[in-house]
């Protein structure tokens, strides 16, 4: 286990934390792929249901994420093919 851990509440502190919280907002932003049991502690009518803005942004690629992403995979390229012929197909790339 990770030492940076020290204690791990169990998913009960999480649902309680949730419920007796549920009223401090009118609404509480919620992602489609959360569990149902997410949208029972914080209540059906105060949940927004909608895509994280977060995981939008994290899509959004800059042009060294584009750069480190092409030559990952032309070294898996490389992987799929004999090492001569990755070689000179690296090099032309």
């Amino acid at each position: 286990m990770d030492s940076s851990i020290r204690y791990r509440l169990p998913y009960s502190a999480f649902y309680n934390f949730l419920e007796s919280h549920g009223d401090v907002f009118k609404r509480w932003w919620v992602d489609p792929r959360s569990s149902i049991a997410v949208l029972k502690s914080v209540g059906r009518e105060r949940a927004f249901v909608h895509r994280s803005l977060i995981q939008d942004m994290k899509a959004i690629k800059n042009d060294v994420e584009i750069s480190g992403m092409h030559q990952a995979h032309l070294r898996d390229c490389g992987a799929a093919v004999s090492p001569s012929r990755a070689s000179s197909f690296a090099r032309r790339h």
